[in-house]
């Protein structure tokens, strides 16, 4: 479980969700990122953002001489939609408006008339951005916009630029079976090691 904070958390206490996570044995993304080894493909490495400015983005990662699969995590679609450098980034916080009258690409309308990154994804040179509906809400309705899990599957065999794949049908709930083969988290550094080959997160 990797976490970063989202606009609830600041209600409730950031300090006492954090705690949380780590006593859990998540981890804590906006204080470092967490490296999962492979034993084929490229390592995945994944980012995380308090939820403030975009100022607060972590650098993109520097590309050594192994490739890697540099993911971010941000709970505001506003602050991810900054980063580039990243293979893709995740965010949520406007649950699709909750209500969705119609869809213009991935954009989910009347929502994206107020907050322009109410979408399913969003492309720009050097982005790709996924927005989850979320699986809460403010208010307690939706209509027209369930709620919502990402999926997504990193190829160990292609490159890091081309090896990330969702899948995207619409405004469809789309139920997520648990991971094979869980990867454990060192809560003591920022490297977790797997025993298979491929991930689901």
């Amino acid at each position: 479980v990797l976490a970063v904070p989202g606009n609830h958390d600041v209600f409730a206490g950031v300090a006492r969700v954090r705690a949380a996570v780590l006593a859990g044995g998540g981890a804590w993304l906006p204080e470092g990122d967490v490296r999962f080894r492979r034993a084929e493909g490229p390592d995945i490495r994944i980012f995380g953002t308090n939820d403030g400015a975009p100022a607060d983005l972590p650098p993109p990662p520097a590309h050594g001489r192994e490739p890697e699969v540099a993911l971010l995590c941000s709970h505001r679609p506003a602050i991810a939609a900054a980063a580039r450098g990243y293979c893709a980034a995740f965010a949520g916080h406007l649950h699709g408006g909750q209500w969705s009258w119609f869809r213009r690409g991935k954009k989910i309308f009347p929502g994206a008339w107020i907050w322009p990154h109410n979408a399913l994804a969003l492309r720009a040179p050097g982005l790709r951005l996924f927005v989850s509906l979320g699986a809460g809400e403010t208010l307690p309705f939706r209509i027209g916009c369930p709620r919502d899990v990402v999926v997504c599957d990193i190829d160990r065999f292609t490159i890091p630029e081309r090896s990330f794949s969702t899948p995207f049908t619409g405004l469809t709930s789309v139920e997520a079976p648990a991971a094979t083969h869980p990867l454990p988290i060192d809560p003591r550094g920022s490297t977790a090691k797997q025993a298979g080959a491929g991930i689901r997160s």
